[in-house]
């Protein structure tokens, strides 16, 4: 188990909880407005793209009959032909994957593993803490005690956007088939200010830690765009870390 001196994040993530109160207004579609979908399954990321013209380009002024479809002659494709694009691109993608799996970090992040994390007995923040990293993202079981004590299941990763102060977002969080849509707090990740972190507030100490399954899936979505998703195993030893964090902490 590793020792962590976790300083101010903590304090200003308690402070901006406390005093939020205005929800943050939903998104629409898939993405925000002006953004759409990249990424996809395969590659182990989702995420959003601005909409408009490259830089320096005009857009095309489809009401005016000088769009870029204009005069263009029909096109017919084999279904042979796209058997054989799609056919492509599937090994293209088994073979990059085959490549990244020579990394070991990768091969770690493909399987998923714990990092158990604990304040310095010194720190009157006191925080316990479990997170599963994946290559997709990871969780975060985190509890804390001092004067602002709390309970946190957290998620971050690529598809979840950076921001600067901590906001409400309605997301929906799925686990083990059962769908709860709730308000979630979207702040900056602590460890990695370019990516974004999902908190959703737990009753008690006891609710976080009863409730660790040994094998749990999850999914994150806003809307219908899936933020991160997985399924942590080995959930017995976060457990039996996070209770053990706990105890010594209250004696």
């Amino acid at each position: 188990m590793r020792r962590l001196g976790i300083s101010g994040w903590v304090l200003a993530w308690a402070l901006a909880l406390a005093c939020l109160a205005t929800p943050q207004a939903r998104a629409e579609g898939r993405c925000p407005p002006g953004f759409y979908p990249t990424g996809s399954e395969a590659a182990g990321w989702l995420g959003c793209a601005p909409m408009g013209p490259m830089e320096g380009q005009d857009t095309p002024d489809e009401g005016s009959g000088g769009g870029y479809r204009d005069g263009l002659p029909p096109m017919r494709y084999d279904p042979e032909q796209l058997k054989i694009w799609n056919e492509v691109a599937i090994q293209r993608e088994t073979a990059l994957e085959n490549e990244r799996m020579k990394d070991p970090v990768y091969q770690r992040l493909s399987a998923g593993y714990w990092e158990y994390l604990a304040s310095d007995p010194a720190d009157p923040k006191q925080i316990c803490m479990a997170t599963f990293l994946t290559r997709r993202g990871g969780v975060v079981l985190m509890d804390w005690g001092g004067a602002h004590p709390g309970s946190y299941l957290a998620f971050f990763g690529g598809a979840i956007r950076k921001v600067d102060q901590i906001q409400r977002l309605r997301v929906s969080l799925k686990q083990g088939g059962h769908v709860q849509t709730v308000q979630a707090f979207h702040g900056p990740l602590p460890w990695e200010p370019r990516l974004g972190m999902l908190m959703f507030k737990v009753p008690s100490t006891s609710a976080l830690i009863d409730n660790i399954e040994p094998v749990q899936d999850f999914e994150v979505m806003l809307q219908d765009l899936p933020l991160v998703w997985g399924e942590w195993h080995s959930g017995t030893k976060a457990r039996q870390h996070l209770s053990d964090c706990v105890q010594r902490r209250r004696s």
